[in-house]
């Protein structure tokens, strides 16, 4: 009888592998979407959506300096990064890089913004391949009026322009944004559609 028993017990805390892979899949997609959902949100005074961007000069990795205003009538992709020491932010240059065939097909001109020394950006875009310019954003002017420069709510990387990417249309207003202060990465996929829909 105790064997019986035993075997009993076994049979009920036995669990189907299928019940528990498929509830770990619905709460991965739930954190998913509450992720997506609370990195559209503002925080910590970033530009408001249909804003006019603001447009600095200021020194491009590509050659003379460069203003956002200069591009206008293309949309443009505005990518804030930390700066060189950041392996993340890295890694985002590059997958701007590698679908900057894509994000020319929609009209879109990519510009990158960093707080560190221009001299050490032309190093890594060189290393990167680059095809799009680095702006210095030393002191912080872009990054402030973005919102973007030291958010309180970010991870404490110093006084750097936070992990963030900004669209702004063709006439030069901000019409999409993702603020990825605790992932550090944007979904290039995401950016693109955002960019089909403009």
């Amino acid at each position: 009888m105790a064997h019986v028993g035993q075997r009993r017990r076994g049979k009920q805390t036995r669990k189907p592998w299928g019940h528990v892979v498929g509830g770990g899949v619905l709460v991965a997609a739930i954190v998913a979407v509450i992720a997506l959902w609370m990195s559209s949100q503002p925080r910590s005074g970033a530009i408001a959506l249909g804003s006019r961007a603001p447009s600095f000069a200021l020194p491009a990795t590509t050659g003379g300096e460069v203003a956002l205003s200069q591009l206008h009538g293309s949309k443009i992709v505005v990518y804030f990064y930390e700066g060189a020491n950041c392996g993340p932010c890295q890694t985002q240059l590059v997958e701007l890089q590698q679908n900057l065939g894509q994000l020319d097909s929609l009209g879109t001109k990519v510009v990158a913004a960093t707080v560190d020394p221009l001299a050490l950006s032309q190093s890594v875009a060189a290393q990167l391949h680059l095809g799009f310019p680095i702006l210095e954003d030393t002191n912080h002017v872009l990054g402030s009026a973005f919102g973007v420069f030291r958010i309180p709510s970010a991870m404490d990387m110093g006084p750097v322009d936070d992990h963030s990417i900004f669209i702004v249309d063709a006439d030069g207003r901000v019409r999409w944004k993702w603020l990825a202060l605790d992932t550090m990465h944007v979904p290039v996929e995401a950016v693109l559609a955002a960019l089909r829909e403009l």
